[in-house]
């Protein structure tokens, strides 16, 4: 037969579940930008780059022979993603500081190369089985949850990129219903 919750308890949850809600969305100036300032750098600068560097490795391929760009184009494609990976892992130390309250610089987009390395690896492994996967739909969702805490790992922890896949594996358990 099931639980019987009186009215007034059911009343108090949902009146709590629905502040909680409403809490966690709202984002004051103060948090609002350094968040807004690290994706701005994080994927911006990235993507400045990318158009200004692909345009002028073709002009450096056209002059060079290359009908159709040639390596210089190429890493200048490759260029951005690597930068955009290496601020991964700040850009989570960011997201961090902001939900603890605590204040933010710019130079904390900029990681120690250790945690820049992981931050890429684990952007590119995530990246490219989640996109696998959601091909699918159902599995790319479930490892887009399963794998969404290692960036926060990697940055607050100091794990490497396999153990923080792991970690964050292991303890997104609860959020499946069993």
């Amino acid at each position: 037969m099931g639980y019987e919750v009186s009215t007034g308890l059911m009343k108090q949850r949902a009146t709590y579940a629905l502040a909680t809600l409403r809490d966690s969305w709202v984002l004051g100036a103060q948090q609002f930008l350094p968040l807004l300032g690290a994706w701005a750098l994080s994927l911006g600068v990235p993507v400045a780059i990318l158009l200004f560097g692909t345009f002028g490795g073709l002009l450096i391929d056209h002059a060079l022979g290359f009908k159709n760009g040639g390596f210089v184009t190429l890493a200048m494609l490759l260029l951005p993603g690597f930068l955009i990976g290496g601020l991964y892992a700040g850009w989570a130390l960011i997201s961090l500081k902001v939900a603890r309250g605590m204040p933010c610089k710019i130079s904390d987009l900029v990681r120690p190369l250790p945690q820049a390395l992981s931050g890429l690896a684990v952007l590119c492994i995530t990246s490219i089985f989640i996109g696998l996967g959601s091909f699918l739909v159902i599995p790319g969702a479930l490892l887009f949850l399963k794998w969404q805490l290692a960036p926060y790992y990697i940055v607050d922890r100091g794990y490497g990129p396999m153990q923080a896949l792991r970690q964050s594996w292991h303890d997104t358990d609860r959020i499946f219903i069993p």
